[in-house]
């Protein structure tokens, strides 16, 4: 990677530079796993799956959380997610190759639509990879993990060079007054809210974005954040927020994992999740937060 004129202060640049490498070096470790082995076990499969999936995570990440890339540089990361698919599709002990498929021919047609618009050309592995699909039905029925192994071979790294300047999208999340010492009140079987305070960065007003809430089993409810009620421009909002949360269950105390996400609109494949919650999947912006809940003693 190569930065043309970088700013002592650049810290969006900088940003995406780190999550760059940590996507290269996540993706040596998943052709590491694709090297010829005299036994392939189940614990090697485990952590092949393992580290596809944060591939795939941080991968999502550097096309939604920038802002301000070149066609080039779009075409780069983009390049990047169609190779996380194609990888995903190739081991047959991954599920959901359907998905992985429609995911992967979304992708294309964008770099189809990027490729008529500007002066760049397709790579290597961009061009056997259109000559795969081409051949395969839109529902991905006749997908065969075989015709994309035969594309790895055709994929080099290239050299990503920043010709102007990006932007990182980015949140910051804080509840105030709240720790182990100070947890939030609440009353088992009615609501509690969740008080937040935001501050959002160049995050536009197309963006979607979701509070997400885990609690320790595993249960997540989703917030829908209104930007309408934020204040401030496209570079920094801030707005404080009180998010319901409606599963309190019967117990002294709970803790919950909090942060912010965003959907991710270049993908559009198919619905994530029903009944009010985000459409796609999420991009997380900041990182989670815990909250700390005590029942209050009717006593």
């Amino acid at each position: 990677m190569k930065l043309d004129s970088l700013g002592s202060g650049d810290a969006d640049a900088l940003a995406f530079t780190k999550l760059y490498l940590r996507v290269i070096e996540l993706l040596a470790e998943v052709w590491e796993h694709l090297l010829p082995a005299k036994k392939l076990c189940s614990q090697r499969i485990g952590k092949m799956e393992f580290k596809l999936g944060k591939l795939d995570r941080r991968v999502k990440e550097l096309m939604s959380r920038f802002i301000g890339l070149s066609a080039e540089e779009e075409l780069n990361v983009l390049e990047l997610m169609l190779l996380t698919c194609a990888l995903k599709i190739c081991k047959s002990e991954i599920i959901c190759h359907n998905h992985t498929f429609k995911r992967l021919n979304t992708l294309y047609l964008r770099v189809e639509s990027i490729l008529k618009e500007s002066p760049a050309s397709p790579s290597n592995f961009v061009v056997e990879l259109g000559k795969v699909l081409s051949t395969i039905s839109t529902d991905g029925a006749s997908c065969s993990p075989l015709q994309f192994d035969a594309c790895l071979k055709f994929f080099s790294l290239k050299q990503f060079m920043f010709h102007g300047r990006i932007k990182h999208v980015n949140a910051e999340l804080s509840i105030p007054n709240n720790d182990m010492e100070h947890p939030l009140p609440f009353v088992s079987g009615l609501p509690v809210g969740v008080p937040c305070e935001i501050t959002l960065h160049n995050v536009s007003s197309e963006s979607k974005l979701w509070l997400r809430m885990t609690l320790d089993d595993g249960f997540v409810q989703h917030v829908f954040l209104d930007l309408d009620c934020s204040e401030g421009s496209e570079v920094v909002r801030k707005f404080t927020f009180v998010a319901p949360f409606y599963r309190t269950a019967e117990a002294y105390c709970l803790t919950l994992k909090v942060c912010i996400g965003a959907e991710c609109l270049f993908e559009n494949v198919g619905p994530v999740q029903r009944f009010g919650g985000p459409k796609r999947e999420l991009v997380l912006l900041c990182k989670e937060k815990q909250v700390y809940l005590s029942k209050v003693n009717k006593d």
